[in-house]
């Protein structure tokens, strides 16, 4: 039987896939991989590590509609995409060959400004994980982290 955990983590990289237009076999993902790879996807062989975006905070943006001035902005986008990479930098010797995404039920409109603004400033934060990949994936896009 496969967990709650494990199905929403198959539905993130299903619907990553899905938005980047990549065919793949639902019947050849592996719930349950070698870690430090949460899902396996055999037949394109992509490992992902996943991770959720604060989703009480989401649902603060999203209920509240907060106005986000520019000095908050790097406070929110380290809460929303900062804090959730973060828990997964215990594996970033073992991240190789590693996909991470960030399941994400929100589009923040900022976010790649945000991204783009850390590159600049510390531009071997996202290499320092280690991952090949990092994206956020919304609703209707794939965001991308880094490279």
């Amino acid at each position: 039987m496969i967990d709650k955990n494990k199905i929403s983590e198959a539905e993130t990289v299903k619907r990553f896939l899905n938005h980047a237009r990549v065919d793949f076999e639902e019947k050849e993902i592996d719930y349950y991989p070698p870690e430090p790879a949460d899902i396996w996807c055999k037949d394109i062989d992509k490992k992902f590590q996943i991770v959720k975006a604060d989703f009480d905070f989401q649902k603060k943006i999203h209920t509240q509609s907060i106005v986000i001035g520019s000095d908050s902005r790097q406070s929110v986008f380290k809460k929303f995409i900062i804090d959730p990479i973060e828990k997964k930098r215990k594996y970033s010797k073992e991240a190789k060959g590693i996909t991470l995404l960030i399941n994400s039920w929100i589009e923040p409109p900022w976010v790649k400004g945000q991204v783009d603004l850390i590159k600049k400033v510390n531009s071997n934060y996202f290499k320092s994980l280690g991952f090949d990949e990092i994206y956020l994936v919304c609703p209707q896009k794939n965001i991308s982290i880094f490279p």
